[in-house]
């Protein structure tokens, strides 16, 4: 896939778009959540951050920026860099945070959110959000 320089898009013909065309937005959104299926995190993240730029209540991209947050802190936790692991376990928290916030029946988020808390150890937050999350709905 080519590299696409932050805010520019490439259409079919070779030239950019721009704009907050759903389509666009959606690309965006799609391409990255095919990043994360890809393990290039930090490259999900740019493409998640350009759809939330353009469209701020766009639930699932913050979902998926929480994904890619996660990962990015499993990474980080596995090469023992705790300091860097810690934030992005953070950052995926608010993430989750704000998918809930545009989208309260989002139960994969409360999840997600959960199982952040529990490495964390707010256990608290962990065990509530697992049960909102089961009161929500189904975790797909």
């Amino acid at each position: 896939m080519p590299v696409v320089k932050y805010g520019k898009t490439p259409s079919a013909s070779g030239t950019t778009l721009s704009g907050k065309d759903p389509n666009i937005i959606k690309g965006y959104g799609g391409r990255g959540k095919g990043y994360i299926d890809k393990q290039m995190y930090p490259e999900a993240i740019r493409d998640l951050n350009k759809a939330l730029e353009l469209k701020t209540d766009y639930s699932d991209a913050y979902y998926n920026r929480g994904l890619a947050n996660y990962f990015l802190a499993k990474q980080n936790q596995d090469a023992g860099n705790m300091n860097e692991a810690m934030n992005y376990y953070e950052l995926s928290i608010r993430d989750n945070s704000d998918a809930i916030k545009y989208n309260p029946q989002l139960a994969r988020a409360y999840y997600n959110r959960s199982g952040n808390y529990f490495i964390l150890k707010k256990i608290r937050s962990g065990i509530a959000g697992c049960i909102k999350g089961k009161r929500t709905g189904d975790a797909s």
